[in-house]
């Protein structure tokens, strides 16, 4: 879902969704070494942006996006782990970007 609002020559705009994510790790320490770890489960992303018109169709712009996991169960690969998993139960993740476009 996408939203927003025009203030003359910029744009403020905001991104919503929401989906499923899965996080897969592999263990570097040596008691460890080479086990793989995962988590699956619920994920929303959220992203802000403004946009500039240079022009009347080129922009030019920043945005911010913002990943929020919240795993709750563990998945391994198959036979890789052995027992319980004590996975960490959500991740966030963030990424800014500049963004340069065209209208048609």
């Amino acid at each position: 879902m996408r939203t927003g609002v025009d203030i003359g020559r910029i744009d403020l705009g905001l991104e919503v969704g929401l989906g499923y994510s899965q996080q897969v790790a592999t263990y570097v320490h040596d008691d460890f070494r080479g086990q793989r770890y995962g988590t699956l489960g619920f994920a929303a992303r959220v992203t802000p942006l403004i946009a500039v018109y240079v022009t009347r169709r080129i922009y030019l712009g920043l945005r911010w996006d913002v990943t929020m996991n919240f795993h709750r169960s563990p998945a391994c690969s198959p036979g890789r782990c052995e027992g319980p998993v004590r996975a960490p139960a959500f991740g966030h993740h963030s990424l800014l970007g500049l963004m340069l476009g065209v209208t048609i």
